[in-house]
């Protein structure tokens, strides 16, 4: 009910039915539902104007959630919390609200949502460098687990426009996006992709001076061995961004491990959903 109202515009009536709701939960101890409340609630708040207020509610919720134990919900609410931040101009708020939605998430292996969390921080933090930091971070996700999901390529293309024209890197990032990305998922999607990943390619080729000839036969010699390909490519992307392990968002070792042991891959929750999105 309460969101139906908040849907119809009465933001104020949702927050006094969020509010009933939240006081039944404290009585009878539901600490996840409080805390799936309070999420809501300071959206509501920040739909209103109250930014503090709302990160207030959201802090709350975050508290809960680390309590129980709920690594993915605590990523949702901070990233919503980054969100609101950089609404705000609170750039540096924002970097630190989405950098710690992207180790819980890391935490948890939960991959596609930690590819959200560190696209979202490279549009946060946007200056040159840091913006390369974050994307190749985010690249190297799917490029080591040769996880197709469909903003992998929107992410390598991301990186691909962040490089210096001309940089050696672009050639090598199209010609994987064409070998991994674009052989996966429906047909209709691996066409878009592989057309996509081709009109990189192209770019990239003519950036070097290549002759189309010349880029043909780069390209069939790297396909002989993907493996070597992809293995260059993340060396590249390690040297983007930093060799130490403080450097990173993320374990790459543990990242290599899921791949090995064939661990699923963990549901994305950066987007602000999580375990928040029951209605009341």
């Amino acid at each position: 009910m309460a969101r139906l109202k908040a849907q119809q515009g009465d933001v104020t009536g949702g927050l006094v039915l969020y509010s009933q709701s939240l006081e039944i939960k404290e009585q009878i101890g539901d600490a996840q539902g409080k805390a799936a409340t309070l999420h809501q609630m300071a959206g509501l708040r920040a739909r209103q104007g109250d930014a503090g207020g709302a990160l207030a509610l959201y802090r709350q919720s975050m508290e809960i959630k680390e309590r129980i134990g709920d690594p993915q919900g605590k990523a949702a609410t901070m990233h919503n919390m980054a969100a609101l931040a950089y609404q705000q101009g609170d750039q540096a708020g924002a970097v630190r609200y989405g950098t710690e939605a992207a180790g819980a998430l890391a935490r948890v292996r939960a991959w596609p949502g930690l590819l959200t969390a560190l696209n979202n921080l490279s549009v946060i933090d946007a200056e040159e460098e840091r913006r390369l930091h974050w994307l190749a971070q985010a690249v190297w996700l799917p490029v080591a687990l040769r996880l197709a999901t469909p903003q992998a390529l929107t992410i390598v293309s991301e990186l691909f426009q962040a490089l210096p024209s001309s940089h050696p890197r672009e050639l090598r990032l199209a010609a994987l996006a064409g070998l991994e990305f674009a052989q996966h998922g429906p047909e209709e999607l691996r066409v878009k992709n592989l057309e996509r990943a081709n009109q990189l390619f192209g770019i990239a080729a003519g950036n070097q001076g290549m002759t189309p000839e010349a880029a043909v036969a780069w390209l069939q010699e790297q396909m002989r061995d993907p493996g070597q390909l992809r293995r260059e490519t993340l060396a590249e992307l390690e040297a983007l961004v930093g060799k130490a392990n403080e450097d990173w968002s993320y374990n790459r070792q543990a990242v290599l491990e899921s791949m090995r042991g064939g661990s699923k891959v963990r549901a994305a929750t950066a987007d602000g959903r999580g375990g928040d999105g029951a209605a009341e």
